[in-house]
Parts: structure tokens; sequence; C-alpha cells
């Protein structure tokens, strides 16, 4: 899994590569499904690449598919409805020892005002992964703030002018096995997380006004 982010400005890009290997039949429709999440409002989405690697034959997909876009409100349950929506391929014919590699661009415009100057990913999972990498192209007149990791995630820093390239790569990695009592909110897997702001006063004060504003209220008798 390969995720790498730049800045144009204010506007986010963030380019995610996932390569799967079907080892057995229970995993045969997972990896025949490629699918991302995106919010129109702000958000577009280009899928790279959709390629299928069979007996040292390599079947391209990008330009033979043609995806279907959901809405599906993941949160609606807590009251929550954002607009997102997920476009979804499925691949054909796919078989045992074949491997799916697909890529996504999301291009995304800030909501509020340094609202994109924050990424991060998982680099751990359930299942075994041979390399996990996200790579940050992080601007160098910004602030940097990261989560700590465990000592099994490698990082490195190279000065790049305007901006500082930053690499997170975990190997190898195979999940250990469950315990029994662990509290749900525990985290055993690494996952990344960075931003510019150290504390939440940013965030406070460019969304105070909004909470502070009169708003009308909706005709009687009808809810919003």
């Amino acid at each position: 899994m390969d995720t790498q982010i730049a800045w144009e400005g204010e506007t986010k890009l963030s380019y995610f590569r996932l390569v799967t290997e079907v080892t057995d039949r229970a995993g045969l429709e997972r990896a025949a499904t490629v699918s991302s999440d995106f919010d129109p409002a702000f958000e577009t989405l280009t899928l790279i690449r959709l390629d299928v690697h069979r007996d040292g034959r390599t079947m391209s997909y990008r330009d033979d598919l043609t995806s279907e876009v959901f809405r599906r409100e993941t949160r609606l349950e807590a009251g929550i409805i954002d607009g997102t929506l997920t476009a979804h391929l499925q691949v054909p014919d796919l078989r045992v020892g074949d491997i799916v590699d697909m890529a996504f661009l999301h291009r995304s415009d800030p909501v509020l005002d340094g609202g994109n100057r924050a990424g991060g990913s998982r680099l751990e999972f359930s299942v075994p992964v041979g390399l996990t990498r996200h790579v940050a192209h992080w601007p160098a007149d910004w602030p940097f703030q990261a989560g700590v990791l465990p000592g099994r995630v490698d990082h490195s820093a190279l000065s790049m002018g305007a901006t500082v390239r930053h690499e997170w790569r975990r190997a190898g990695h195979v999940p250990p096995p469950d315990e029994e009592m662990t509290p749900v909110e525990a985290e055993r897997d690494a996952i990344l997380r960075y931003g510019a702001w150290s504390d939440w006063t940013p965030l406070s004060q460019v969304l105070s006004p909004y909470y502070l504003a009169d708003y009308a209220l909706p005709p009687h008798g009808r809810r919003s």
C-alpha cells in the first residue's frame, strides 16, 4: 500500500495505490471490489490504474469498466448526513493467484482555512502486508506535528527547498494473535497522524463564528 500526499497552495493531492494478491477463494470477492469515497462538494476522484497481473500478463481495466456511484450515509444513525459518495468498480473474472493493482488520485479543496494541513493513514492491518508506505511532501513554512509511532515503523525526513519530504515505511507486517479482554478503545496497529496544529485553538477560532451567528428557523410545522 502506497500513499503520497502533496499540496498546491491549500489544495491537497492524495495518491493512493494498493496491490493485492489473491491467495485463496475467500479473498476473491474482496480483491475484485475496487472502491473509493469522495465528497463532490469539494473533492474530485480520478482512477489512475486498474490492472490485473496473471501468469506474466497484464490486463488493464482502467478504460474498460464503468464505475457505479453510490451514496452511503455511514453515520446516519448518529444523525449526520455528509453527502459522501462511493465510486465502485467490479473486476471481472478474477482468479486465485491474480494480483490486482489499483490507484486513485483525490484532489481536495479546503472546507475551512487551514483545514487541509493534515494527513495520515493506517500502516498496519489485520492481514499480512509486505510493505506500507506513506510519503508527505510537507510545505517547509508550515509547522509540523506528528503522533508517536512504534519503533517498527521507519521514518525519514529530507529537506527539498520549499518542501520537506517525510516518508514512513512498515515492512513485513504480520498481525499478532488476538488477545482476550482487550479494551475496545485499544489500538495495537500503527496509525499515522500528522498536521500543522499543535492544539485545537485554530480550529476553534475558525468554527466559533458559525455557532455564535443567528440563523432563521424553518417554517412552522416543518423540520429541516
